[in-house]
């Protein structure tokens, strides 16, 4: 009777918690919208004129194309979002001991923000 109750106790350990396979999902989603918020800023911001330009006097956008700075907005409320949403999780999952805060959802929280506010005052 004790080595079937170990056998149970020991499959329980390996089968993997669901909140924790949430939580390593909304962090590889959260990084990734914050490395598409990254390719859209890159596409919309003003491109830097070098040599050639100048030499083949190709005249560039001198602006920011703001409807592609819209989606940069859209793109960290939504990665603000996913973060805010894993940490709600994590929140409820710090009852045992060995549970911890994801640093990740925290880093993405904080990108966005940072984001969202540059985006504010910048635009």
């Amino acid at each position: 009777m004790t080595s079937l109750h170990r056998d149970d106790s020991s499959r329980r350990q390996r089968r993997s918690d669901p909140l924790i396979v949430v939580l390593r999902w909304l962090s590889v989603a959260g990084w990734l919208i914050l490395l598409a918020a990254l390719l859209v800023l890159a596409e919309a911001k003003p491109p830097v004129e070098t040599f050639f330009e100048r030499w083949y006097d190709i005249r560039l956008r001198s602006t920011w194309n703001l409807e592609l700075a819209r989606y940069i907005f859209y793109l960290m409320l939504l990665g603000l979002g996913t973060s805010l949403t894993g940490l709600a999780i994590n929140s409820r999952r710090l009852r045992r001991k060995g549970d911890e805060w994801r640093v990740s959802l925290v880093l993405v929280a904080a990108i966005s923000l940072l984001g969202l506010i540059r985006y504010l005052t910048a635009f």
